[in-house]
């Protein structure tokens, strides 16, 4: 998990329910996911995780394409 100290620009990171649209799951797994280190993000000082919009698509066209990530490092998009 990156905190919010490292900033993203505002705009590129967005809430668990956009970031479930992005991905076609629930919210919900989005938070899961995020919780168990699967999923890249940042939690603001309110505990509400942030995702990059970049990652995420990155992530939704791999899933599309049925292209598994080998390793953890590739799903949190490092």
């Amino acid at each position: 998990m990156v905190h919010a100290a490292t900033q993203a620009p505002n705009d590129d990171l967005v809430a668990r329910t956009v970031a479930a649209q992005i991905l076609g799951v629930s919210p919900t797994t989005v938070t899961r996911w995020a919780r168990e280190g699967r999923l890249a993000c940042r939690v603001t000082l309110g505990g509400h995780h942030r995702f990059e919009r970049a990652v995420l698509n990155e992530i939704r066209d791999r899933m599309e394409h049925g292209v598994v990530a080998h390793s953890d490092s590739e799903v949190r998009g490092r």
